[in-house]
Parts: structure tokens; C-alpha cells; sequence
């Protein structure tokens, strides 16, 4: 921050018999001699707004640029009190907390405070117009010593505040734009010396990269008889700001405004302009009209280089600039399009519930990141679907939304592609699961067949065989030459053979598929369970645990006994339970555990013929192919735990009813 023009207390002053300070006072605060008609055209010849208050707050001298600086539109309209201004303008801090009149400029220096570089950030309450203002302050002394007054130079300092937050990013990140700043632009070490600068620098000083490199700040900077110490006036992270005559390499001079930045690792970074033919306050103007033709260039360069078509529309829907990718993604020239309405390049009805008109963008938010899509119309009549973003730009002549147009007929065609791919699996997947349903159906009608074929048939002929031999047993009783014994083994042959068949009917086809609901069937197959293999099963079912589908009934009824069998068989272990709970998403899921010896969960995958992990891929297989899952966690020693899961929904329509 500049010091700007610095105020310094002034002893010379005369007070008025009751302790206050007239204007003729203050006017003899400038040498102690001079009139007050000098000091008043002193104090218009300087650009900074200074003013004179007396003890009770009122102004009694200041210039015009006070007036500027505090937005009046002239000096009458100012107000001459300090009392006045709190109502006018709201005084606060960068951090944004509002200081309180007491702690304003004028009533510090009342108190005896000596400031410079105070800063303020200032709003007039009726515009809503806001600064960031820099103030010199001081109390003025009489010649005992007494205040009598106070003296405050103010600076508005918006823009040259803009530039130093601007100058304090990273080196890293400007180092490719510095090549491009009409500015010099150095890094140096903590002695001075030249580490490195932009080609603007080198212009400036007539030298080539390689020398200047080799110079230390003295050699650039003309000190005079002062030391050259600009740079250590500031620590780590400060600014420093400062007009002095710089040094060409060929002996010649021009006058710069020097900017240096000291950096985090003892380094600074400084910037030259040359304002040898202008004023600070001049200087500082052009230098930023020069920033914003500089970003402009940069600006128009993206805009001419986009891939991306882009356009310009005003709030009339009225397309006022166009670059050369709209060709491409609509068929026109850029200039073939100015003056028309988008309507033009974007159909007039809605898309998708959508009002396309690019017109429309004047309601979204100054930056439109998620994009619209749309149906935009080409030259020759063809449409291409489109991806919209924009963002509204203030411009000299009014605002303009700015939209970026992406050409998306190919994401659109792989969108679709995915989509039908999508479908096509899904109904593959929903075929597979009726012809799973089917052959779960199917095969269970060939058991009961097969069980009814064994009972009524094989059973039956057993049976009658049997009766058959007892009636020969009992005519031939007595007889000679007849084994008796060997009638007697035929006997226990055939009822252990009748006993096999009725044994295999009932598996084949238990009754419990006659029951109605998934309880009655497990509780039939724990009684089961327990009389043929003597393994005990703790069951229990939730209130709404059950399945409608009578294919899903029998799959789970399958998988259970499937279960429990392995834990008879492979576990080792007499107890057993199963739990069947109704889960969110509306499924079914039936947990078997046991205390067995555990198995190593890999065999699921790649099973032998003698290992557990046969039965259990099977039932995997089987409820993947109707939604369901299979989950196994099992460790050697530590017992087993199969948890199924299947949808408990209806069962899906069969093959014939979706054709």
C-alpha cells in the first residue's frame, strides 16, 4: 500500500478564546505563515482528499477531490459535519466488521493518533457504491502542544488494491500470462539480484535474458544517495510499492512504478511500468484498461480456438456474436448468424418439457454448470441434439448471455446403444427367470410323478409279492425239503425293500408340498430332519416371512433341506437352526447355521464331487437365475453360516403369457 502524501502534526496554530479552532486558524497549519488562500490552493492541486477538522467534528477546510473521494456529485451537496456521515456512509473492515465513528480517521487523529496506509472499505448507503479508501492521519497541535484539530488525507485505492491481490498469487500460475503483460516482470533473491523475467523486461531495459540476469537490483534502480533499500522495507508476504527512475542498459532512464512482492521462501517478485509521460493516478487507470485489453486478447483468442460453438445472445433472444465453431455444429457462418434469433438455430416448441430458446438462459443463474439438452436445427434443415451451458457477461452494450454449444449426437447414439443393450439383457434376464421358474415347476412335477409311480406301483407290487410268499409259507407249512429260513430272509428282504420305496416316494415328493405357505413345509421338513437323520433344527419363521409363488416355495424348500443335509452330513453336529426373516426391498431371507466343523468357502467356487460346495453352487446357480443370492461364511472350526436370499414377490408369468 502506498503512503500516498504524507500528513505530519503541525505545532503552529492559534485557538479562538473559547477553545475552539476557526478556519484563519487552521489556515496557518500549512507553514505556520502561509494564508489560507495558499492552503486552499495547495490543497486543490492535490489529487488525494484531505480535510480539516476542528475539535467538534466539523469540517473546515477540504478540497475537491474530498468530494470525489466521498461520491458527492459536488461540493455543495456535502455535508459538514462528521455527526452527518454515519447516516451517509458505512464505514467497515476488510474482514467486513462495520467500524463504529469513534473509530473513524478524524476522531483518532482528535484523540492524538498518528497513522498512515489506515484501510477502510467504504459504502454510501443511498447508492450502495463501494471503495476501499487509504488513510494519512494526524492531530493538529497549537503552540503549547494542545489539539486543536485534526488533519486526514484519504486515497481511494480500489483498483490499486485489485492490482496488489492480483500480484500476490503464485508465481507458478502467472508464469506462462507474465509472458504476455505489456508489465516487466521479475524474480529476485533476497540480495537484489535478477533470477528471472518476462520479454516485456527485457524490452523495457535493453537487455537480453541472459545479462539481465546477471544485474542486481541497483543496476536497474537509480537510488541516488539513499541506500537501495526497497525491498527490505517489507517482510514475508508484504507489498511494496514505490515510483522511481530505472536504469536502461544503455545508460538511459525513464520513470517506473515498481511493485514487489515478497514470497513465502525470501524471494520477491516485482513488476516495472513504465509511466514516464503520466501521473500516478493516471498511470494507474491505464494500467488497468491495458489488463483488460489483455484479458480481452486472451478472451478472443479461446473464443476464436473453441472447439465448442459459442454465441452471444442479447435479452431479446437476438444472436450478437458467433465464433467459427458454429459452422461445424449448426452449418452457418459465424456471420451469417448475427442479427438472427435463436429461434433460428433451436426449434420454437419444448423439449422434454423445456423451453429451448436460448433466450431462456436470461432466468437461469449468471453460470449455468449442468447444461441443458436440446434439439437445435442446422442449415439445412437436419437437427443434431445439443448441450447447452451459459453464463450472463455485462458487456458495454447491455448483457449478453454467452452459451457454450456441445454437439452430443454421439453420446446420444452410445446413450441409446446402452439403453437398448439394457433392455435386451433385461428381457433376456426375464425369460431366463421364467424358464428357471418352469423348470423348478417341471421338475417337481417329475418327482411327485416319480413318487406316485414308486407308491403306486413298485410299492404296490412289493407289497403284493410279500403277501404272495406268506400264503406259500402257510401251505407248504410242515413240508419236507423247504428252507424256512430262507423264506424268512426274503421276507425282511422285500419289507426293507417296501421300506426304501416309501422312503424315496417321500422325498421325492413330500407332503409338505401340499401345505399352503413356507412355515407348514420347513416345519415338516425339521420333523423330517430329526426322524430320518436325528438332527435337531431350531426353526423360526417371522409373522410375514412367506412366499407366495409356489416355484420359489419349492426352490427354498430344495435349498433348506440341501442345507441342513450338509450339516448332518459334513458338519459333524446334531443341532442345526434356520431363520426366516422378511427384509427391506421385499425379500425373503432364510439364514441356516451350525456349530460344525467349518469349511473352507473357496470349494463354493471350484467344488469336488465330495465336498459341500457341490450343493451349495447348485442352489447358488439356481436363485441367481430368479433374483435370489447365496452368501456363505464359514470357517474351519468355527461352524458354518448360509444365508439365502430371495425376492417375496409373485412369481413372474410364464413363458407362453409374455409372448
Amino acid at each position: 500500500m502506498e503512503t500516498g502524501q504524507p500528513s505530519a502534526p503541525v505545532d503552529q496554530a492559534t485557538t479562538a478564546a473559547d477553545g475552539g479552532t476557526s478556519p484563519g486558524d487552521l489556515g496557518l497549519l500549512a507553514t505556520g505563515h502561509a494564508s489560507e488562500s495558499m492552503l486552499r490552493a495547495a490543497l486543490e492541486a492535490m489529487t488525494d482528499a484531505v480535510f480539516i477538522s476542528d475539535l467538534a467534528g466539523r469540517f473546515v477546510l477540504f478540497n475537491d477531490a474530498f468530494v470525489a473521494f466521498h461520491r458527492f456529485p459536488c461540493r455543495a451537496a456535502c455535508v459538514q459535519t462528521l455527526a452527518e456521515y454515519p447516516a451517509l456512509i458505512e464505514v467497515s473492515l476488510s474482514s467486513g466488521d462495520v467500524v463504529p465513528l469513534e473509530q473513524w480517521a478524524v476522531p483518532r487523529a482528535l484523540r492524538g493518533e498518528v497513522a498512515v496506509n489506515q484501510e477502510y472499505h467504504l459504502r454510501r448507503k443511498d447508492t450502495g457504491e463501494s471503495w476501499i479508501g487509504s488513510y494519512n492521519l494526524a492531530p493538529v497541535r497549537d503552540g503549547s502542544g494542545r489539539i486543536i484539530g485534526a488533519v486526514v488525507i484519504g486515497r481511494d485505492v480500489t483498483r490499486q488494491k485489485a492490482i496488489s491481490d492480483a500480484l500476490q498469487a503464485s508465481e507458478a500460475r502467472y508464469r506462462g500470462l507474465a509472458e504476455q503483460l505489456p508489465e516487466g516482470i521479475f524474480v529476485l533473491d533476497g540480495a537484489g539480484r535478477v533470477l528471472d523475467a518476462n520479454q516485456a523486461a527485457c524490452r523495457m531495459f535493453r537487455y537480453g535474458l541472459a545479462d539481465l540476469r546477471e544485474r542486481m537490483l541497483h543496476d536497474l534502480l537509480v537510488f541516488g544517495d539513499t541506500a537501495p533499500a526497497l525491498l527490505p522495507r517489507a517482510d514475508a508476504g508484504g507489498l511494496v510499492q514505490d515510483e522511481r527512475s530505472c536504469r536502461r542498459s544503455d545508460g538511459s532512464t525513464f520513470l517506473g512504478e515498481v511493485l514487489a512482492l515478497r514470497l513465502p521462501d525470501g524471494r520477491w517478485q516485482g513488476v516495472v511500468r513504465d509511466i514516464t509521460e503520466r501521473r500516478w493516478a493516471a498511470q494507474a487507470i491505464r494500467s488497468l484498461e491495458a489488463q483488460h485489453q489483455s484479458d480481452a486478447s486472451v478472451l478472443h483468442a479461446l473464443f476464436a480456438t473453441a472447439p465448442q460453438a459459442i454465441l452471444g445472445v442479447d435479452e431479446h433472444g437476438v444472436i450478437r456474436s458467433a465464433n467459427p465453431a458454429v459452422e461445424k455444429t449448426f452449418g452457418w457462418l459465424p456471420d451469417q448468424l448475427l442479427g438472427k434469433p435463436c429461434s433460428t438455430l433451436v426449434p420454437s416448441g419444448p423439449v422434454n418439457g423445456q423451453t429451448p430458446c436460448l433466450s431462456s438462459f436470461w432466468n437461469a443463474p449468471d453460470v449455468n454448470d449442468e447444461g441443458r439438452e436440446l434439439i437445435a436445427a442446422r442449415k439445412d434443415g437436419s437437427q443434431v441434439p445439443v448441450e447447452v451451458r451459459s453464463a450472463v457477461v455485462q458487456t458495454q452494450d447491455g448483457r449478453l448471455v454467452f452459451a457454450f454449444v456441445s454437439d452430443i449426437s454421439t453420446r446420444w447414439r452410445e446413450e441409446a446403444a446402452r439403453k437398448a443393450q439394457a433392455v435386451t439383457l433385461e428381457l433376456y434376464n426375464q425369460r431366463l427367470r421364467v424358464l428357471t421358474t418352469e423348470l423348478t415347476l417341471a421338475e417337481q412335477h417329475a418327482r411327485e410323478g416319480l413318487s406316485r409311480t414308486l407308491h403306486d406301483g413298485v410299492q404296490q407290487l412289493l407289497f403284493g409279492v410279500k403277501l404272495g410268499l406268506d400264503r406259500v409259507a402257510r401251505r407248504v407249512d410242515g413240508a419236507q425239503g423247504l428252507n424256512r429260513d430262507a423264506l424268512e430272509t426274503a421276507r425282511q428282504d422285500l419289507d426293507e425293500a417296501i421300506g426304501s420305496v416309501r422312503s424315496l416316494a417321500i422325498e421325492l415328493a413330500p407332503p409338505a408340498f401340499r401345505q399352503d405357505g413356507l412355515r407348514p413345509m420347513l416345519e415338516w421338513l425339521v420333523d423330517w430332519m430329526k426322524h430320518k437323520h436325528g438332527l435337531e433344527v431350531a426353526l423360526t419363521v417371522g409373522e410375514d416371512a412367506d412366499l407366495q409363488a409356489r416355484d420359489l416355495r419349492t426352490l427354498v424348500f430344495i435349498s433348506v433341506r440341501e442345507l441342513l443335509f450338509n450339516c448332518a452330513k459334513h458338519a459333524q453336529v446334531g443341532r442345526a437352526a434356520v431363520a426366516v426373516v422378511r427384509v427391506p426391498g421385499d425379500q425373503l431371507q432364510i439364514t441356516v447355521t451350525d456349530g460344525g466343523k467349518g469349511f473352507d468357502t473357496a470349494l463354493v467356487a471350484s467344488p469336488s464331487r465330495s465336498a459341500p460346495g457341490l450343493g451349495l453352487l447348485s442352489i447358488r446357480e439356481r436363485l441367481l437365475l430368479v433374483g435370489g443370492t447365496l452368501d456363505v461364511r464359514s470357517t474351519r472350526g468355527a461352524g458354518s453360516a448360509v444365508q439365502i436370499t430371495v425376492p417375496a414377490g409373485t412369481a413372474p408369468q410364464s413363458v407362453t403369457a409374455r409372448s
